[in-house]
């Protein structure tokens, strides 16, 4: 693609491109950024704005750039943002780099390739990047080797201690699932609160852009979860089939949004 140019420097100053469809509680994070200019991609669906985000953006002045392109269809705003964001990269020589501020991971190639054309890029999910970062993993430390006669001679004296730890492990489960069929199949916190800010982000999109189906569905959930919580999203989606704020098919696993 044309002649390479020169790696990024630390501490260069950002463009910055918001993907608003995926991302509108960004504003916290765009203003830790040493920026030169904010182009921010609005959908024709989305009739309102906060006015504290506008408020706050005004401030900026003339490096704050507002784009409504009009555009109407699936991912038609995501095309268009990519579309900004190589002719930037193709008009600036100089070593700026490029932040594109949304939740879709479909953004990851165009950063990848920007990578490999020499320009410094990121893709910022504002909604991942309010967690807790994860904690660091315990190493430990190898059990040591047992000869293979002693070894079996322990494993026959740990069998009656197996089986009676495997009951008891039953039995707990057998409890857990009494408890929660009791309390009527409520969610745990965490869940709950997850499904809240799933449904918050799919409320804000248009129809045309919602997941159809179970497989589509999953994967935009786990595009909204910390990566901490990746293993969350099927129970982030029976929690939002739950509430009735989406229906599952469980023939053909289509999805479907009563509202």
């Amino acid at each position: 693609m044309g002649k390479r140019k020169k790696k990024q420097t630390p501490g260069a100053r950002y463009r910055i491109f918001v993907d608003y469809e995926n991302a509108p509680d960004c504003l916290p994070l765009i203003e830790q950024y040493d920026f030169e200019g904010v182009w921010i991609f609005v959908g024709s669906q989305q009739k309102k704005i906060p006015l504290d985000l506008v408020q706050r953006m005004q401030r900026l002045g003339r490096a704050v750039h507002w784009v409504s392109p009009g555009a109407v269809g699936k991912n038609a705003l995501d095309f268009i943002l990519a579309l900004h964001v190589g002719m930037h990269h193709a008009r600036t020589e100089e070593p700026v780099a490029f932040a594109i501020f949304s939740a879709d991971r479909g953004f990851d190639p165009l950063i990848a390739e920007l990578g490999r054309e020499g320009r410094s890029a990121v893709r910022v999910n504002p909604e991942a990047a309010s967690w807790p970062r994860r904690r660091a993993r315990t190493t430990v430390a190898p059990a040591p080797a047992v000869p293979v006669a002693r070894a079996a001679s322990a494993a026959s004296a740990a069998a009656p201690a197996a089986a009676s730890t495997a009951a008891a492990a039953s039995a707990a489960k057998k409890t857990r699932r009494r408890k929660k069929k009791k309390a009527g199949g409520q969610p745990s916190s965490e869940v709950a609160e997850l499904a809240d800010r799933v449904k918050e982000r799919l409320a804000r999109m248009s129809p045309e852009r919602r997941p159809g189906r179970v497989k589509s569905l999953l994967a935009h959930v786990e595009s909204q979860l910390p990566s901490t919580k990746k293993s969350q999203a099927e129970p982030v989606m029976r929690e939002l089939e739950r509430r009735g704020f989406l229906v599952v098919d469980a023939a053909s696993h289509a999805v479907g949004y009563p509202g």
